[in-house]
């Protein structure tokens, strides 16, 4: 048995996994005199749990360079749930006297793209959030660091976005923790950014609360209520 290139939804795990291709039957549809529409229907069984799906496989009818043809679109049964997680912005920080304008219309922007499933666009204007509350705040380098958070001094301070995040832990306007999401979130950015790769709604929805939560810290909470005498 052969590993499927790419992970599917399994119903068991509750997530995309591996899957190996137990059994499978190929379809040649002709769509043209030169090109063959190709879809393979496969019986998959997760690599981690066991459990059986049935997926169809189509194909690109055109090669790369090595003549394979390339997964256009896999379709398994039962299909991955789908989610539906709409996100209304805040008030706090759209309506917020603290939050620069610029910040809040970011805020906005990302998640009128998220609710519309551009989920390009929503990856990018994260990325772009979060390096505008950097510079707003001042913050134009930082440390890179190990995984013992350890600052690694010997290669200097960075001004790309990743210095710019490890700069605001630096700064203790966030955690440990914070950072490396933020981090992640970087790369989420930047894969959409340079990749053209798409993130799933989860992932963004997990994204846009973490960023709401940093600029409520950031700006809001100096003026919380029970600070007031």
């Amino acid at each position: 048995m052969e590993f499927l290139e790419n992970k599917v939804f399994c119903r068991t795990c509750g997530k995309k996994t591996n899957h190996l291709i137990t059994t499978c039957h190929y379809e040649s549809i002709k769509i043209s005199n030169v090109h063959e529409f190709l879809i393979t229907h496969a019986i998959l069984k997760c690599a981690g749990c066991d459990t059986i799906t049935y997926a169809d496989i189509h194909h690109d009818p055109h090669v790369d360079e090595q003549g394979n043809q390339k997964d256009l679109r896999i379709i398994i049964f039962p299909e991955e749930p789908k989610v539906s997680m709409r996100v209304t912005t805040k008030g706090d920080i759209i309506y917020s006297s603290e939050i620069p304008k610029n910040i809040s219309e970011i805020y906005k922007q990302l998640v009128a793209s998220y609710n519309r499933k551009h989920n390009l666009l929503c990856a990018i204007g994260l990325r772009t959030l979060i390096e505008a509350i950097c510079n707003e705040l001042k913050i134009i380098k930082g440390f890179k660091y190990d995984e013992n958070k350890n600052p690694l001094t010997q290669e200097g301070k960075k001004e790309s976005i990743e210095g710019k995040i490890n700069g605001l832990y630096e700064k203790e306007y966030i955690i440990w923790y914070q950072t490396l999401i933020l981090q992640r979130i970087r790369e989420i950015g930047n894969a959409a950014t340079h990749e053209l790769v798409e993130p799933t709604s989860e992932e963004l929805y997990s994204a846009i609360e973490v960023v709401e939560n940093l600029l409520e810290n950031i700006y809001n909470l100096k003026n919380h209520n029970l600070l007031k005498k």
